[in-house]
């Protein structure tokens, strides 16, 4: 199978790992495209999805949060953790600005 380095937000469920999209190079689906796991030529991994059903797919929130403090081992990592918590006034702050800027009147020059 020939990997291509374009890659989506789709995650092995087995094995926590971005899925990579390649090409079948034999069989009946011979070039056509679907994600596959990265680990497969380790693992022999055969989590696939097919390339046209992946544009309706999409991971639920508490997965895309548990992938996001997770390290590059696949460990639940602290420093992730804290850094988000600490980003969270950040955000609060920035939205806040926003729509406080909204509702204030604005000033009129030459008064």
């Amino acid at each position: 199978m020939n990997t291509i380095s374009e890659t989506k937000n789709y995650y092995c469920p087995h094995h926590k790992k971005k899925l990579v999209l390649r090409e079948a190079k034999h069989g009946v689906n011979r070039g056509q495209k679907f994600w596959g796991c990265p680990t497969w030529s380790k693992t022999a991994c055969n989590y696939t999805i097919p390339y046209e059903s992946s544009k309706k797919m999409e991971l639920p929130f508490k997965e895309k949060l548990a992938l996001k403090i997770r390290n590059k081992k696949g460990k639940i990592s602290p420093l992730k953790i804290v850094g988000m918590i600490l980003m969270i006034p950040v955000y609060v702050l920035g939205f806040l600005a926003a729509s406080i800027g909204e509702v204030l009147p604005t000033r009129k020059k030459g008064r």
